[in-house]
């Protein structure tokens, strides 16, 4: 994108840009959201139990509806109102990227109310989500899950994860600055309406 003057569409737009080019979408009109950082992180042992009552199961052989739901209600944190369409979680989930030994969740009985996901792409592993439903937090389940998909990828040989975090996550953040990571860059997800 240049400096030069531009018509924008109507409508709204949003636009995810490295941190050094947010400048020239603000004099778009664009409005800052969020600020989210990539870090790589190293990958290692973790001493961490479920508590009693929940197992593990692989994304493999969950029930995909109440996984999908679940993920929704993890994904509404970060963007309120989101609702997957079952056909593109399919899709999204079971990518090329997929591995069943790393797309881990912690159910209580029939009851999902945690994942961690790690993605096996082209240019190394990505940890793509931990998380863990409201109700449910501060009894370590997401640290427990974290915990089996490092232990996966160390028995692999794999040293590092990168993973987008959030910069107002403070409990991530924490999580993984207590795991030595290491930020690397910083993205700036930006907003246009109508009408500005």
């Amino acid at each position: 994108m240049d400096d030069g003057e531009h018509e924008l569409p109507p409508g709204e737009l949003y636009a995810i840009v490295d941190e050094t080019e947010a400048r020239r979408y603000e004099r778009l009109g664009f409005v800052r959201q969020r600020r989210e950082s990539t870090y790589v992180i190293p990958v290692v042992a973790i001493a961490a139990e479920l508590p009693p009552g929940f197992h593990v199961l692989s994304a493999v052989d969950a029930d995909l509806d109440r996984l999908r739901e679940l993920d929704d209600v993890l994904r509404e944190d970060l963007t309120p109102g989101w609702r997957w369409d079952p056909a593109a979680f399919l899709e999204q989930t079971f990518q090329p990227a997929f591995d069943a030994r790393t797309y881990l969740i912690a159910a209580a009985d029939r009851e999902y109310v945690a994942i961690a996901r790690a993605w096996h792409n082209p240019d190394g592993w990505r940890l793509g989500f931990v998380g863990v439903r409201r109700d449910q937090r501060r009894h370590g389940i997401g640290l427990a899950l974290l915990s089996k998909v490092f232990g996966v990828l160390l028995a692999d040989g794999v040293g590092t994860v990168t993973a987008e975090i959030d910069d107002d996550n403070v409990a991530s953040r924490a999580l993984f600055d207590g795991l030595g990571a290491r930020q690397v860059r910083a993205q700036i997800e930006l907003r246009r309406a109508d009408g500005r």
